[in-house]
């Protein structure tokens, strides 16, 4: 079975059935099965030929943000700094959040998140008649009362990419 090349980096087959996962996780069709390995043992993730894997629990600590103006999502996914990879040594200068803070980037990959960017999910979003349709379905909140793909991408990456201000850095 003959992948193309973007799907060959991103470790996904998007030829599996319509509740399977499209998302940068490596999957495996075999006879119709779905085999999911894990969010965290994507290529996109790996350190060597990728952007470098989730943070290292305990070697970061979120700042309080006494404003309360920095919109964490969810203040778990800023496990630890990135220890391996390309990015591994690199310092950020804002952030997290509205925040002015030199630190190191922060991930926190969770698998959770994934069931945001199913098969289905895609199938629904460009079967939408109207580009604008399109974009507020692929976009999520705060457009949205429920989190939908983009959304999803950001927290299953968690720490920088999980936060509205500072997943630039991320």
């Amino acid at each position: 079975m003959a992948l193309t090349v973007s799907s060959q980096i991103l470790g996904l087959d998007t030829r599996c059935g319509p509740t399977d996962v499209v998302c940068p996780c490596l999957l495996i069709c075999q006879q119709k099965k779905l085999i999911i390995i894990s969010f965290h043992n994507s290529p996109v993730f790996d350190p060597a030929t990728g952007f470098g894997g989730t943070g290292v629990p305990g070697t970061y600590t979120l700042p309080k943000d006494e404003a309360g103006t920095s919109k964490f999502f969810d203040p778990e996914s800023f496990v630890g700094c990135v220890a391996d990879g390309p990015f591994s040594s690199y310092t950020i200068h804002l952030g997290p959040g509205k925040l002015v803070t030199d630190h190191c980037l922060v991930r926190g990959i969770n698998s959770t998140y994934t069931r945001y960017f199913s098969s289905s999910a895609v199938a629904n979003a460009t079967s939408l008649p109207t580009f604008e349709k399109f974009r507020i379905e692929l976009e999520g909140m705060p457009i949205t009362p429920t989190h939908k793909m983009h959304d999803g991408a950001h927290m299953g990456v968690g720490g920088e990419m999980s936060n509205f201000y500072s997943s630039p850095a991320g």
